[in-house]
């Protein structure tokens, strides 16, 4: 993954392109009083023709897990930026 418009306490967008697909995660931080709050937006992108014969099949297959392990990811970040104080 490599890190692309990056923009200092505002946020982040990653980006990687691998087995055929284009893949990015924006990341933006929104103070919200002694708070900030951390929105993540993810896309993947089909290139090439077996991606995009595959990419809903597996996208369908994936989706539940997915959000689990975000999910689970966004808790453990919240905690330790929580405990980090």
């Amino acid at each position: 993954m490599t890190f692309a418009n990056v923009k200092p306490n505002q946020g982040y967008t990653l980006v990687c392109d691998s087995c055929g697909m284009h893949y990015e995660s924006s990341h933006s931080l929104t103070p919200m009083g002694d708070k900030t709050m951390l929105r993540m937006e993810m896309s993947a992108k089909p290139m090439t023709f077996t991606s995009k014969i595959i990419s809903p099949i597996a996208g369908a297959m994936m989706k539940g897990t997915m959000k689990k392990m975000i999910n689970k990811a966004f808790d453990d970040l919240a905690r330790a930026c929580e405990s980090a104080g």
